[in-house]
Formats: structure tokens, C-alpha cells, sequence
């Protein structure tokens, strides 16, 4: 709520008038700040995600086995950034795109060892590409129980074709499926942040390479995503700390 909303909520509920500057002053010594809102899904299911929670808390699984994919799009507004900096009283201004533009999906596969796997294409990705993706994933997996086991994955229609299953299973490893709008629950969220805060870093290279070719795109895009270490990928597993995910023990609890 904004000062002028939370004045009006105090006018009307409760017969109190006082001014916006008061009632920031109030939140700051009580240590309420703004900030940028956490948004969860009114659409979650949380008895899916307790189910969840209960299969991958039953004490079989370790975080070493996991492996999390997802897809991300990168276009020319990627490198937009947000927030910038002007002398008090005026506008931070900046010339950007407002038209996407050719954008691009990639397709990654994180683990504590950091990137496993990543692939990128033009447009958007389909059941085959993501069924290849996975196929040249598995080759870097193990069997379960060992390490690199585990794939983690939510549900859109490209993650359940026909047959998946069986080819992973076919390997000897084990598919997971997150409950449904439950991206807090997979770590590679954090890591495309990082990604995305890279590429806004080299706005002018990426834009550059963008204009160029594919390839040359694809390129600088590879340095980037292959720059997130094995250290970062164990942050993104971790979670923030209201927030416990996949921990060393295998899963913890959400709170």
C-alpha cells in the first residue's frame, strides 16, 4: 500500500488523520521498508506442493542429485535496464527498444555443479527441440541413486510430449514434475537472474551481437550463461533465507 492509501485506510477504519510523512516516519522507525513485491500464484495448489514437499522430503534424495531445466526468452528488451541515476529533481533518462525485436529461447539445465547442459534457438522452443535438449542432457546424467540423477522440471506442454518419461527412465534416472505454478520451487529461476543481470552488464555486446548474427549472438550468450560458477549454482539452491529449498539434506520446508 502506498502512504496516501494507508491514510485513507487509517480515515476510514479507524477515524485517524494524519499525514503521509507521518505515517512514513512511523514505518521506518518500526523498519518497514519498500520494496519490490514477491509475488506467489493465486492459482498454486498448496496440498500439491505439500505432496511435493513429502515425496522429495521421504529421505531418498540428496541435492547432488538434482538436475532443475527450464526455458527462459532473451530479446533486445533483456538488456533494459530499470532503474538509473540523474541529479536530484530530474529524470534518469535512457534511448532504448520498445520493440522486442528477434528473441530468442534458451533452454538450461543447472545442478550443484553449475550449467549442465544449454541450448539456445530462435523463436520459441517446441516439444522436439526440448526432447533433443534432454537427450544430449541424459548424456551427462547418471543413474540414480548416484549424483546428477534427479530431473526437476515444471509443467508446461513442451516438458510432458509423449515418451518423455520413458527416455529418461530409460537411462535409469528419474523425472520429477514441480506443482503447477510453482516457480519459487525450482532454483534455475535464480540462476536465469543472474543470466539476465549479466547480459543488462553487457547491454552494448549483446544488442551488438544481436544485430550481427545468430551466431555471433550465440557466442557472447554462451560466455555468459557458462560464467554462472558452481558456487553461484549452490546460492540458487540454497534460496533466500525465508525461503529453505533444496538443501544438502534434500529437501527442507517452504515457509
Amino acid at each position: 500500500m502506498t502512504s496516501m492509501e494507508l491514510k485513507t485506510a487509517l480515515e476510514e477504519g479507524r477515524g485517524i488523520s494524519v499525514s503521509c510523512n507521518t505515517i512514513d516516519r512511523a514505518c521506518a522507525q518500526a523498519d518497514y521498508t519498500c520494496k519490490q513485491l514477491t509475488r506467489s500464484a493465486l492459482e498454486a495448489n498448496d496440498q500439491l506442493k505439500a505432496a511435493f514437499v513429502a515425496t522429495v522430503g521421504n529421505g531418498e534424495y540428496t541435492a547432488r542429485q538434482f538436475i532443475f531445466v527450464d526455458e527462459t526468452r532473451i530479446n533486445r528488451i533483456t538488456p533494459c535496464r530499470h532503474i538509473g541515476r540523474s541529479v536530484l529533481g530530474s529524470r534518469a533518462c535512457r534511448r532504448d527498444y520498445f520493440v522486442r525485436g528477434k528473441s530468442y529461447s534458451g533452454i538450461a539445465a543447472i545442478s550443484l555443479d553449475g550449467i549442465r547442459h544449454f541450448d539456445a534457438v530462435p523463436g520459441a522452443a517446441n516439444g522436439q527441440l526440448f526432447n533433443i535438449f534432454i537427450e544430449n542432457l541424459l548424456d551427462t546424467m547418471n543413474p540414480w541413486p548416484q549424483d546428477n540423477s534427479v530431473l526437476v522440471m515444471d509443467n508446461a506442454s513442451i516438458h510432458k510430449t509423449r515418451g518423455i518419461r520413458e527416455l529418461v527412465e530409460a537411462r535409469g534416472c528419474r523425472l520429477l514434475y514441480l506443482p503447477p505454478y510453482s516457480p519459487e520451487l525450482n532454483p534455475i529461476e535464480e540462476a536465469f537472474s543472474t543470466i539476465k543481470a549479466h547480459i543488462r552488464r553487457r547491454r552494448n555486446e549483446v544488442l551488438a551481437a544481436m544485430e550481427a548474427s545468430d551466431a555471433a549472438f550465440y557466442d557472447i550468450l554462451w560466455d555468459i550463461v557458462f560464467s554462472v560458477t558452481p558456487q553461484m549454482a549452490a546460492g540458487c539452491l540454497d534460496g533466500p533465507d525465508d525461503l529453505r529449498t533444496y538443501g544438502e539434506e534434500g529437501y527442507v520446508c517452504i515457509v
